[in-house]
């Protein structure tokens, strides 16, 4: 599978492509070297990327506000949509039965995918690098919030 156009829309070229191949490897396809750990850690990377950015821009607002932006940008649909944006799809190695699942019921898989994606990248590169890339997949959403 040619990671090229992935890695050209992440903005990001992975140092080590065998990150990347794990991130996009559902259990159906292995059930002992899959993407389930990677998502476990995307998801906190996400989410603190997030929290920081939050944290840094609304600086006069409380817990309970930006909690829910984080929420509202975090929620399984805008991940979705993120992973469809980024062709995750086409990407991820399933086991035939779970190819031939419809659209919706792929939801999941798309979202577990882009976390682990973001979890790839944390350890082939750092915080820094996958906080900057987190900010750019999101930047349109970011660049709308208001605390209003």
């Amino acid at each position: 599978m040619d990671y090229k156009e992935l890695q050209h829309q992440l903005n990001y070229k992975f140092k080590n492509i065998e990150l990347l191949e794990l991130a996009l490897t559902h259990k159906s396809y292995s059930n002992s070297n899959n993407n389930e750990r990677l998502e476990y850690l995307g998801d906190s990377i996400l989410n603190s990327a997030i929290s920081q950015y939050l944290f840094k821009r609304f600086t006069n607002e409380k817990e309970g506000l930006l909690t829910r932006m984080r929420a509202y940008l975090v929620k399984a649909e805008t991940l979705t949509m993120k992973a469809e944006e980024l062709d995750l799809i086409d990407c991820i190695q399933l086991s035939r039965g779970t190819a031939n699942l419809s659209r919706e019921r792929k939801n999941s898989i798309l979202e577990d995918s882009f976390e682990a994606t973001i979890g790839a990248i944390f350890l082939d590169s750092g915080w820094d690098q996958v906080n900057m890339i987190v900010l750019g997949i999101f930047n349109n959403e970011l660049k709308h919030l208001s605390a209003d």
